[in-house]
């Protein structure tokens, strides 16, 4: 019976270290800084709109020229719950819910892309320009390859259309 105490008083110290880790984990990556290439500030869109966009509704377009390499958003979905994981089958509105509020309004173009996703040095899944884009441009990305880099980003569909 003691050693039964034992076992679950280790398990509970192990997992308090554990928790303690991942806080101070957490806040290394919240205290991220900037480097060159960096175009955002801290709030990373006071120079982004919506707009009507001639490929579909509303689309993002920037009120800046954007190098290329520089980052457009440092967090993608900074509304992300610690510990939820953004996973293939995570429903729209989740999805919606989780994403900058511009996000959802970057429109598809295979042809025209000029952003994409990946995971930056600060953890997060990072907006990144693909080629020089001049102010007044809308940001355009491939579904397909950001579905393939994160697969719970939705690909194309069938009728998008096509630029």
């Amino acid at each position: 019976m003691r050693s039964k105490w034992l076992v679950i008083l280790a398990f509970c110290l192990i997992l308090c270290v554990v928790v303690v880790a991942a806080s101070l984990h957490r806040k290394a990556v919240q205290s991220f800084t900037t480097e060159e290439n960096y175009v955002v500030d801290s709030e990373g869109d006071d120079f982004l709109r919506l707009k009507p966009s001639a490929v579909h509704g509303n689309g993002v377009f920037t009120e800046k020229d954007i190098g290329k390499g520089d980052v457009v958003l440092l967090d993608c979905f900074p509304k992300k719950p610690p510990g939820v994981v953004l996973e293939i089958g995570m429903s729209n509105d989740d999805f919606k819910r989780y994403a900058s509020k511009f996000i959802p309004y970057i429109n598809h173009c295979s042809q025209a892309k000029n952003v994409k996703v990946e995971t930056g040095k600060n953890g997060k899944i990072n907006l990144v320009a693909l080629r020089n884009i001049g102010a007044g441009e809308e940001l355009f990305a491939d579904y397909d390859n950001a579905h393939y880099a994160f697969p719970f980003i939705s690909g194309s569909k069938p009728g998008y259309v096509k630029c």
